[in-house]
């Protein structure tokens, strides 16, 4: 009797959960869509497989009756079933040009910065992405380059495996498996596909687009820090200048007794550290540099003995001889003392949009506005010390406390950007920070120091749509437990619910029995 009822239900069983599964493995591929695809693979192969033996049972059973009655039934269900099929193609015809994603993940890990999303939307060449990969070990790879399609129809991706096609591996030289070559016109870039990260293929995808590279120059001969240094080297800017160029600028250097004058290539004049006096023609260049609408930043220290800062205050900012100092005791988070000055907020300004790293300044002096005399001078502070902090006039003293009317009552403006504008076209760009340690080898790794400075000289050359990306952490939500918590846990999972179960069972048993 049961037998029966099953054979003669089973047709509508089989084309229901067919239907179900159908319904979820769309929802399972465009609702999850970095989730392995063999699991979509399964669901949708499971549903379309129940519903092609659901019509099958249907068809054998209107064979088997001849009645009216028999007749009608199937033919309601093959209506049924058609429509269904009907509605199943037409919602896979609409998810296919019409994609909705919603990252879950607190910080959202699986989505792609608001810069990145902006470029992608904003560009104008077609893109190819072609992958280099053993057959079965792209998938992670291939998740990141169906994110980046997903914001643009430029972004064309393929993969190929060097044994496979030989031929077309050759046509892109040397290259071994987990290469990713980044292609527009004539411009290509490789990527280590081990390495692989939304800052290296958003910026390869900026090398390749870019008609022109820019080039940002820094001043030598005084002293300043070395861009050329050791990586190792902890005074040296090195790995600051390799950011640079990793975001399509290329680096150089510029001495004054070697070239009269400012390069007419350069976009950015950086000056980091000056620790001893300019000539009086080098002064004069930089100063026609701005006044034709030039981009100088100044990275400048505490007591520095450079007549630079003269020639600074002629725009409406100040520079303090003082030390910024701290005695909270924040200092030791990096091994060092008060002069560790940290900065976790920052003014409305272009360079920090989306930006809310914490970053530290080793030692800085005080770089505070003046008043504008001119509508055409635009002058911001940028960021400021932590309230708990002061900037102290005879740091060379001890011991080191606060004088009121002396020194400078925390927050303490660190940071100056000033925007003349020349015509209507040139306008001139002046940065000036109370610190130049926190870009170099020894520090820019560290917190968001390496943001911060890429940012400031991506404003200062006029490249705002350069972007530093900020990596996205996972939050350890690891729940440390005790030996005892440990045994309990077990004790219930593995002995008590299953117990209660079996009781629970037993006595349901012997009351159906009664």
């Amino acid at each position: 009797m049961m037998i029966a009822q099953i054979r003669e239900r089973f047709p509508q069983m089989a084309l229901l959960f067919g239907f179900l599964l159908t319904i979820l493995a769309l929802v399972y591929r465009y609702g999850f869509p970095f989730q392995p695809r063999w699991i979509f693979t399964t669901l949708i192969g499971l549903g379309v497989l129940l519903l092609l033996v659901g019509l099958f049972q249907i068809y054998q059973l209107r064979r088997r009756s001849i009645s009216h009655r028999a007749l009608r039934y199937g033919a309601n269900t093959l209506f049924v079933t058609i429509l269904f099929l009907g509605i199943v193609g037409m919602l896979a015809f609409l998810t296919t040009r019409h994609h909705i994603r919603k990252d879950l993940t607190e910080k959202g890990l699986y989505s792609l910065a608001p810069q990145t999303v902006q470029l992608l939307k904003q560009l104008t060449r077609d893109i190819q992405i072609t992958a280099f990969y053993k057959t079965g070990e792209e998938e992670l790879t291939r998740q990141w380059l169906e994110n980046y399609a997903y914001y643009s129809s430029r972004i064309h991706y393929r993969f190929v495996d060097p044994l496979e096609q030989p031929a077309l591996a050759k046509q892109y030289g040397d290259v071994d498996y987990a290469t990713i070559v980044v292609e527009s016109g004539a411009n290509q870039v490789k990527i280590d596909g081990n390495e692989l990260s939304e800052n290296k293929l958003t910026n390869a995808i900026l090398k390749v687009t870019r008609t022109q590279s820019k080039t940002i120059y820094f001043l030598t001969g005084h002293g300043e820090h070395d861009v050329e240094s050791e990586e190792t080297a902890p005074d040296g800017y090195s790995l600051l200048a390799q950011g640079l160029r990793d975001e399509n600028f290329t680096v150089k250097t510029l001495n004054f007794v070697e070239t009269r004058g400012i390069p007419s290539d350069c976009a950015a004049l950086i000056i980091a550290g000056a620790r001893s006096d300019l000539l009086p023609f080098e002064r004069d260049s930089l100063k026609a540099y701005l006044d034709r609408g030039g981009k100088l930043g100044v990275f400048l220290d505490p007591g520095a003995k450079s007549n630079l800062v003269s020639l600074l205050e002629q725009y409406p900012l100040e520079v303090g001889n003082n030390l910024i100092l701290d005695v909270s005791g924040i200092g030791q988070l990096y091994g060092m003392g008060p002069q560790v000055v940290l900065v976790s907020k920052y003014e409305n300004h272009p360079m920090f949009q989306e930006f809310d790293l914490t970053t530290y300044f080793p030692e800085a002096c005080s770089v505070v506005k003046k008043e504008s005399q001119s509508d055409s001078i635009e002058v911001q502070e940028l960021f400021k010390s932590l309230p708990t902090t002061w900037a102290e006039t005879d740091y060379d003293r001890e011991p080191l406390e606060y004088n009121e009317g002396k020194d400078i009552q925390g927050p303490v403006s660190m940071a100056v950007s000033v925007t003349v504008q020349i015509d209507s076209v040139k306008r001139a760009r002046l940065l000036v920070i109370g610190d130049s340690d926190f870009a170099t080898n020894q520090h820019i790794q560290n917190a968001g120091n390496r943001d911060l400075a890429l940012n400031l000289i991506n404003w200062l050359a006029e490249q705002e749509d350069m972007i530093t990306i900020r990596p996205k952490e996972i939050e350890d939500r690891r729940v440390t437990i005790t030996a005892d918590q440990s045994a309990l846990i077990l004790l219930i999972s593995v002995f008590v619910i299953p117990l209660v179960t079996v009781v629970a069972g037993v006595v349901v048993y012997f009351k159906r029995r009664k």
